[in-house]
């Protein structure tokens, strides 16, 4: 199984504030690193924990990329056409740049066996290759 986060997932796991931490570093003590993610998530995650926690919390971010905890294993190139394709088709939800790029991470044979962890509801309307559920692990 591999797991792909979230930037919410991330930023529930730095910010001891957001209200689904305990969740976060539950699921942390429970399945075993690496998490999987784009650099649009880590985009989204930085800005957002900056604007929560500051620098501080960037920096364990970026932390968690150098010590592998967090791997980016997403190029957006060659997915762009279908990045626009699924934005398109979830534009009332709406759907984002970063998970975009996670649903297609997902509809990558390596990841046929996957979960995304994330805070994101709308995770739960996503499907990959039009059709499939997205594993997706949120908080109750």
């Amino acid at each position: 199984m591999r797991y792909i986060s979230d930037s919410g997932f991330l930023i529930a796991l730095l910010d001891k504030s957001e209200q689904h931490h305990s969740w976060a570093v539950a699921i942390v003590s429970n399945i075993k690193p690496p998490f999987y993610t784009c650099e649009a998530v880590l985009t989204e995650a930085s800005h957002l924990l900056r604007k929560s926690v500051g620098l501080r919390g960037v920096a364990n971010l970026f932390e968690f990329v150098r010590n592998g905890t967090v791997r980016l294993d997403f190029n957006t190139a060659p997915h762009i056409d279908r990045i626009i394709e699924l934005m398109q088709k979830y534009r009332d939800l709406p759907m984002d740049f970063a998970d975009a790029c996670l649903v297609v991470m997902t509809e990558q044979e390596r990841y046929s066996s996957c979960e995304v962890l994330t805070i994101d509801s709308d995770f739960r309307a996503y499907r990959r290759h039009s059709r499939q559920l997205i594993p997706a692990r949120l908080p109750s």
